[in-house]
């Protein structure tokens, strides 16, 4: 994942051209770029949320997954509608924040919850 979200983010001028063919999309390349950018950084952060998430779930704790993936899209939309009254980048990056927060916040819960796990079986951390 790290390697595809790193690929996209030195050829994003490149990988917009697709978009951005007609004339009166062409204007616009730079500012797509720019968005494909902010974006790629966030694509690793999908995966903490969906590899914590799947931990949570492997531990019988669907409930606690689904709340925490609840908390993770209402902070996304706090955070989009405050942006919204900014301005486009404003908007771009809080999504970037919210991700970075909600994959943190998921990978924390998944390795509480695991080490929890892990002692109460009698297993050692490591």
């Amino acid at each position: 994942m790290v390697a595809i979200a790193a690929i996209l983010f030195i050829f994003a001028d490149y990988a917009v051209i697709p978009f951005t063919l007609s004339e009166s999309m062409a204007e616009l390349r730079p500012q797509f770029a720019h968005v494909l950018r902010i974006y790629a950084v966030l694509i690793p952060f999908f995966g903490l949320v969906d590899i914590g998430s799947s931990i949570l779930q492997s531990l019988r704790l669907a409930q606690m997954s689904m709340v925490a993936s609840f908390v993770r899209n209402l902070m996304i939309i706090v955070f989009l509608v405050f942006a919204s009254r900014v301005s486009m980048d404003a908007i771009f990056y809080s999504l970037l924040v919210a991700e970075v927060i909600g994959g943190f916040m998921m990978l924390w819960l998944a390795k509480r919850e695991f080490d929890r796990h892990a002692a109460s079986e009698g297993f050692a951390e490591g």
